[in-house]
């Protein structure tokens, strides 16, 4: 039904948020374990050879994909693609090319992201405010169970 993994996520980066927000987007549920314990040991999937530009590039990239192939409410998008063209000149003035790069980047894949855009609106049974409220109630759930703070 969610036809797997991504690939306009490829190499790395974003693609594990986006299966689960369309699952979301679809009814699914999610599940929450307070006693569950994770060890990660951040970016072993990436590799120590990519090099720390690359990999800002690539996250910053894929979040601007995510947010414009997933979010269908209006507002929301609107509130996001806005943010995202202020920012552009700030990082330029910072000398953040990263960010900038990783703007005209996911620009550059706006075809690919219309047709999943498609998918998404077609097959969405929850808007995405709906989905925010589960977050938020979520973040309450973990805050109550931790003493008030997220780890």
């Amino acid at each position: 039904v969610l036809g797997g993994l991504d690939e306009l996520f490829a190499p790395f980066n974003w693609e594990d948020t986006d299966i689960c927000y369309r699952g979301l987007k679809r009814g699914w549920g999610v599940l929450y374990e307070p006693e569950s314990v994770v060890y990660h040991s951040p970016n072993t999937t990436i590799g120590s050879t990519s090099r720390r530009l690359r990999v800002r590039f690539i996250s910053r990239r894929n979040r601007l994909l995510f947010h414009w192939k997933n979010l269908t409410d209006t507002g929301m998008l609107a509130s996001n693609i806005l943010h995202s063209c202020l920012s552009l000149p700030l990082a330029l003035l910072r000398l953040d090319l990263a960010a900038a790069a990783a703007f005209f980047a996911a620009g550059w894949r706006l075809k690919a992201i219309r047709a999943r855009r498609k998918v998404e609106i077609r097959e969405a049974v929850v808007d995405d405010r709906a989905i925010s409220k589960q977050f938020a109630a979520l973040e309450s759930k973990i805050r109550s169970t931790r003493g008030g703070r997220l780890e």
